[in-house]
């Protein structure tokens, strides 16, 4: 669990780095690509257990990346006024979803099982990758 956390935050610094060397779009392309890799490398876990906590340390970094990266996206495109409530909203959000998506895995455990789970995951990455890729990440002005 520490290893989870420690990922998550120390990644943060190095995803706002390249934020303003690179830019949004790009980042966010690499973190799903990133994430696609982890959900579809998963199933080896199962022969080798080191490679969980890497897959796993992986995952809570592009996290990290998201949530720091949606702050200063949002600050950037609504002003600074504006744009702290709107990432406010989303962070609210997701905490919702993400409560959301725990009670349906709770729930639909046993009928869809963990592999269910991981590939529904992933389909949903994959979905997210080409939406990153065709999505102009500009404002109307």
């Amino acid at each position: 669990m520490e290893f989870q956390g420690t990922s998550n935050y120390k990644y943060r610094i190095v995803w706002n780095y390249a934020f303003t060397k690179v830019g949004y779009k790009f980042i966010l392309m690499i973190c799903i690509i990133i994430e696609i890799i982890v959900f579809s490398s998963i199933r080896f876990t199962l022969h080798l257990p080191g490679l969980y906590l890497v897959l796993v340390c992986l995952v809570n970094c592009c996290f990290g990346g998201f949530i720091s990266l949606t702050s200063a996206y949002c600050n950037f495109v609504y002003g600074h006024r504006i744009g702290s409530k709107v990432f406010g909203i989303c962070l609210i959000t997701t905490g919702c979803a993400t409560f959301a998506q725990f009670g349906l895995v709770l729930g639909l455990s046993p009928i869809i099982t963990i592999d269910g789970v991981i590939y529904i995951v992933l389909g949903m990455a994959v979905i997210n990758f080409f939406i990153i890729l065709f999505y102009k990440f500009q404002g109307p002005w």
